[in-house]
């Protein structure tokens, strides 16, 4: 199982990142990369998907790559839009 928190960014690119205190995610850090309030979406027992809550009115683009992890995962639901973070849940407060 892949445990590194992973940005999926609604271009199609992706990136590892980690929390600058590399143990928890900060609600502005969550803000900075997702782009606006965060959502989190339980995708497995011990895995989270953070989303920007407001994605789908503010403009930002449909994430192809989150919207189907999302929808993997047996989570029916809207589409994600704009960037989106997968990690272990140890890393969200």
């Amino acid at each position: 199982m892949k445990t590194d928190p992973i940005l999926y960014r609604s271009d199609g690119t992706q990136e590892v990142v980690m929390p600058a205190n590399k143990k928890i995610f900060t609600e502005p850090e969550l803000k900075t990369l997702i782009g606006g309030a965060p959502a989190k979406i339980f995708i497995s027992a011990c895995k989270i998907i953070v989303v920007n809550t407001d994605g789908a009115s503010d403009g930002s683009l449909l994430n192809v790559r989150a919207t189907a992890i999302v929808q993997s995962n047996g989570n029916i639901g809207e589409p994600v839009y704009g960037n989106a973070l997968v990690c272990l849940s140890k890393f969200i407060q």
